[in-house]
């Protein structure tokens, strides 16, 4: 029963953090095909699963920018938005194994390199 525990409360995070993030993007000027501009955020970030879109916070100048797109398409390209959800909902099964942890933020962690590097 302690393991159903562990799982609900990562998956109850995860959906409450999923839909507040939603509400927080949901006054987005769209600026070209997926890319949205948002005030309400700090860093730019892909959302979406079947859709993914790239938000982009405002008041980044032309060149910032071109480097801010060319990474967050690297992630698009490379499937993140789909590892992404995958490895949390193997992280929620699996909350008691620091080794998954572990994995999680590495592979989080590969991620941003990988499209730094792309880049």
């Amino acid at each position: 029963m302690k393991c159903w525990f562990g799982y609900l409360v990562a998956a109850i995070f995860g959906a409450i953090s999923w839909v507040l993030l939603r509400i927080r993007v949901r006054i987005s000027l769209r600026q070209q095909d997926r890319v949205y501009l948002c005030d309400d955020i700090k860093s730019p970030f892909v959302l979406g699963v079947f859709s993914p879109r790239i938000y982009i916070p405002s008041g980044l100048d032309s060149e910032a920018l071109q480097h801010v797109l060319a990474h967050e398409n690297a992630h698009i390209h490379r499937r993140d938005h789909l590892w992404k959800p995958l490895g949390y909902l193997l992280l929620s099964i699996h909350w008691f194994n620091p080794l998954v942890w572990l994995s999680f933020f590495l592979c989080s962690r590969d991620m941003e390199l990988r499209c730094d590097e792309a880049v």
